[in-house]
């Protein structure tokens, strides 16, 4: 069972907010193309919010990652389905 960050609550309209907790339930409740389309948007949500300095890095990381692949100083290994 996945889980969640507890303790934040989100309102939607409700009378009741909800906690992460239930989103994430709810969330894994979902189809899997429907759970991918959130996911998705979640992930370009956060990254569109990102401080530029943390995206930055990230970059770094990622060019001297693959530099290392191509000049074979590394293994790729494939991702497991």
């Amino acid at each position: 069972m996945r889980r969640c960050e507890r303790g934040a609550l989100v309102s939607f309209g409700q009378e009741k907010p909800m906690t992460t907790e239930q989103i994430c339930e709810a969330a894994m409740a979902l189809p899997d193309e429907s759970k991918a389309t959130l996911a998705e948007r979640l992930v370009a949500h956060v990254v569109s919010n990102m401080d530029p300095e943390v995206e930055r890095a990230y970059l770094d990381v990622a060019t001297r990652r693959r530099d290392e692949v191509l000049s074979e100083q590394v293994e790729a290994l494939m991702a497991m389905p």
